[in-house]
């Protein structure tokens, strides 16, 4: 499905109080997470819910967690627990279509870079990618949504885990790798750009993958 530019994209900064006890297990779990973000969000949006709210979300570790949510439909923070958080929203949409080709930027994103892989009995399985084969991946992702970059670096590579829900007919736990990648890129095709901020990159989106952060660098048009 390709989304059509929304009139509204809002980006909220939850800064956790890690002193909260529902906190530390919603950092752990991908699925309590996953639940929580979209707890901020209209309960009647349908079985693609987080494609219908334009959900993407990172979570993002310092002193205390901030996860930063972009969303199409403002959330609701008040569905949050007392204290779990301090909330902060900005609105993107000007920003977005402000956006033009050969605007130097710097990026973020924790992705999912995975491929299909063929075993000796001819079964296919997804592998995670790690190392220079994960930096290979975002670069040819970066080119298809109409990035050149000019430097990149994999920050960090990680292991996101959960437990699926109750109702979910397979039982296995939830494994997600993650690569960050971090570093300047020109714009060299705005639409697809746009498009991918609004879309996200790679799998896992609903765990907290796949979410493009674009910060222009002044004087770098």
């Amino acid at each position: 499905m390709t989304r059509t530019s929304p009139t509204t994209v809002t980006l909220t900064r939850l800064v956790l109080n890690p002193a909260h006890r529902e906190v530390a297990s919603d950092v752990a779990d991908v699925q309590r997470m996953h639940e929580r973000v979209m707890s901020m969000f209209p309960d009647d949006l349908g079985e693609h819910a987080r494609w219908q709210a334009g959900v993407l979300y990172r979570v993002e570790h310092s002193a205390a967690p901030v996860v930063l949510v972009q969303s199409t439909i403002t959330p609701d923070p008040a569905a949050l627990p007392s204290g779990y958080a301090e909330v902060k929203h900005r609105e993107l949409g000007s920003t977005l279509e402000n956006l033009e080709t050969g605007v130097k930027a710097r990026f973020r994103i924790v992705a999912n870079p995975t491929r299909i892989e063929t075993d000796k009995k001819g079964g296919k399985h997804r592998r995670v990618l790690t190392g220079d084969n994960a930096l290979e991946w975002w670069q040819r992702r970066a080119e298809q949504a109409g990035l050149e970059l000019s430097s990149v670096m994999l920050t960090h590579e990680g292991l996101l885990t959960g437990n699926r829900p109750a109702a979910s007919p397979r039982n296995e736990k939830l494994y997600h790798g993650t690569a960050q990648f971090d570093g300047l890129a020109v714009v060299a095709d705005a639409e697809k750009v746009r498009q991918a901020l609004l879309e996200g990159i790679g799998r896992a989106k609903a765990y907290g993958c796949g979410l493009l952060s674009l910060v222009p660098v002044k004087g770098g048009s």
